[in-house]
């Protein structure tokens, strides 16, 4: 399968990671996905890099998240879509969409929903895997149940 879509995931929660990943293969297949867990690892992301988006998480070791969107922004010009991922405390919300985060998710969040965005917002949505039955939607809550158990 062509795999021709570029996302990033900047996270250092590997729970987090997989359920996106796993989220991102049942609803885009054609999904690359590059993980980056640290800010020094953000830091080496080529200026100008061709991305259908970025799913950022609000804790990342080395920076604070919403400094990460700007150096993003900013510093590598990069102009896909971020999505920003946090528990909204402290004004972190205003600030992230204040240094260019494109869309805010509050954890918890639903992986179906950030799918959605994701898939509407970028060139993915024309091969998205849209569940259509019960037995489809069923069985991706039940995966992103399990991961989310490991979690507690």
């Amino acid at each position: 399968m062509n795999r021709s879509f570029k996302i990033f995931i900047i996270c250092e929660d590997v729970v987090l990671n997989n359920l996106l990943k796993k989220s991102l293969d049942i609803w885009m297949e054609v999904a690359s996905v590059q993980f980056y867990t640290s800010f020094s690892e953000v830091k080496a992301i080529n200026p100008g890099e061709n991305l259908d988006c970025i799913v950022l998480d609000d804790i990342i070791t080395g920076s604070a998240s919403h400094e990460i969107v700007h150096i993003l922004r900013q510093k590598k010009k990069i102009k896909c879509p971020v999505y920003y991922l946090s528990n909204a405390e402290y004004g972190e919300e205003k600030k992230a969409l204040y240094q260019g985060a494109s869309y805010f998710f509050k954890k918890p969040f639903d992986p179906q929903e950030l799918m959605r965005h994701i898939a509407g917002n970028t060139k993915a949505r024309a091969t998205m895997n849209v569940p259509n039955n019960a037995s489809q939607i069923k069985s991706i809550e039940e995966e992103q149940g399990n991961l989310l158990r490991v979690e507690k």
